[in-house]
């Protein structure tokens, strides 16, 4: 943009060179300028491409796990009349259907399983990388208040970052808040007009809902909103310890 607004409107000297990344290149910039923008602004698009269908790959998958989880306890909230329907049909027995019930739950369990074994690793380094961005970033903005143009740059960057961690809190937010909907929806059904095996079956099934889902970071955290906060907490001391340190 500096050389292009010199050729437009020209000053007594040299616009500043505005550049998108502090790089090395080991080569002559002023030489080979064009070609070290054009690399600049065809490479930049790429990480925000790849953050962008990560975050939409967990969220698109943990929006499917959930909207399963609520089809199955709006399955067990009507099973009463399910099973009399069937009964009046005499198409399939009540142990049938609740078996029915019993396996979809299971399988979206192993698909939460995976979810989860895909999510914990990744979801440890990007939370590391998350609280070292926000200390660099903010220790950037301190740095650079007389500047504009760098701390509105930083402090997007900040904007993003923050966003980013809030909606992987979300992810975690709703299998909880999605089991624990599925335990209110089975205890809320009329399962003791059922035959007295199947109520006990349905006692059994109370029990094993009544634990929620909880989606953690490397095993070693739970991820919610009560987790966001205190990410948050631990990013403000680091920042606070690095400003007393460098400032």
């Amino acid at each position: 943009m500096p050389k292009i607004l010199d050729m437009i409107h020209p000053l007594n000297e040299s616009r500043p060179r505005i550049v998108l990344y502090y790089t090395e290149y080991f080569i002559r910039d002023e030489k080979y300028l064009a070609y070290i923008h054009i690399y600049e602004y065809i490479i930049s698009p790429f990480p925000t491409i790849v953050v962008c269908a990560y975050d939409s790959l967990i969220v698109s998958s943990c929006q499917h796990a959930c909207n399963m989880l609520y089809i199955v306890g709006y399955r067990f909230n009507n099973i009463t009349a399910t099973i009399e329907e069937s009964n009046d049909k005499k198409c399939r027995t009540g142990s049938q259907i609740l078996t029915k019930y019993i396996t979809d739950h299971k399988a979206i369990l192993r698909y939460i399983e995976l979810y989860h074994d895909c999510f914990a690793n990744t979801s440890l380094v990007v939370l590391i990388l998350t609280v070292g961005t926000l200390c660099l970033a903010g220790i950037q903005c301190l740095l650079r208040m007389d500047e504009k143009a760098e701390l509105i740059r930083f402090g997007l960057c900040t904007a993003a970052v923050f966003f980013h961690t809030f909606l992987l809190s979300i992810c975690g937010q709703k299998f909880i808040d999605y089991s624990e909907s599925l335990y209110t929806l089975t205890c809320q059904s009329q399962w003791y007009r059922l035959p007295v095996k199947l109520q006990k079956l349905m006692v059994i099934i109370m029990l094993e809902f009544a634990q929620p889902i909880h989606l953690k970071v490397g095993k070693i955290f739970t991820v919610s909103f009560e987790s966001f906060t205190g990410i948050m907490q631990m990013t403000m001391s680091y920042f606070t310890v690095a400003h007393a340190v460098f400032l």
